[in-house]
């Protein structure tokens, strides 16, 4: 163990691409869709199920020892008439999705997922962040921990976060929906795109060297 000899900077990483799918349209891509291109969904009700796909590559300047915390922020209006939200953070196995042709049923045109919804792995050692709440104020970034997942990725996955956002209890009947900002919403509010904000140690905190 070495001593921190000082701040390093705090690294801001915006998706490569995202979208979201919906199993009651399930050969809908959302993302050519002008209404939606600028929107992501996490859940619904009886006539929806919608899930939200995301890929972020960490830079070659952040190792692994240097990350101390991990947050994935979200610009949110929650548009539940019942709160918390909880929600499940999940890794994607399959990283050739396209954000222009994934649909609830294929992950990029002519090609299924290997399960309907989007192949994830939430077995250990794999990370995955389960139940987590979600409370229901509008508007304002969520900030979730995802901290294990980033230095994962790093270690495990050439760099590349792949992850799927759904609904812990995907069963329920009534409504129950995250709706955030995408990348794509860069127009009008660019700083209200998702993002990952890893945070580096501060001075004088222990870190592996």
């Amino acid at each position: 163990m070495q001593e921190g000899v000082g701040l390093m900077p705090n690294v801001c990483v915006y998706p490569d691409k995202d979208c979201f799918i919906d199993k009651y349209r399930a050969t809908t891509v959302f993302n050519s869709i002008e209404l939606f291109v600028d929107l992501l969904y996490v859940g619904g009700g009886k006539t929806e199920n919608s899930r939200t796909l995301m890929q972020f590559t960490i830079p070659a300047e952040v190792n692994s020892a240097e990350v101390y915390k991990a947050y994935l922020c979200l610009y949110r209006g929650v548009s539940s008439a019942y709160s918390p939200v909880p929600l499940d953070v999940v890794h994607i196995t399959q990283g050739g999705w396209l954000e222009t042709e994934a649909t609830w049923n294929v992950y990029k045109a002519f090609t299924n997922w290997a399960t309907a919804g989007g192949d994830y792995d939430d077995v250990a050692p794999e990370p995955s962040y389960k139940n987590i709440s979600i409370v229901n104020p509008w508007n304002g970034f969520l900030e979730i921990d995802i901290t294990d997942m980033v230095t994962y990725a790093i270690t495990n996955h050439g760099r590349v976060l792949d992850l799927l956002l759904k609904l812990n209890d995907e069963s329920i009947d009534f409504s129950q929906q995250l709706t955030t900002k995408s990348k794509d919403h860069h127009t009008s509010f660019p700083e209200r795109r998702p993002y990952l904000n890893i945070i580096r140690p501060p001075f004088g905190l222990p870190m592996e060297v």
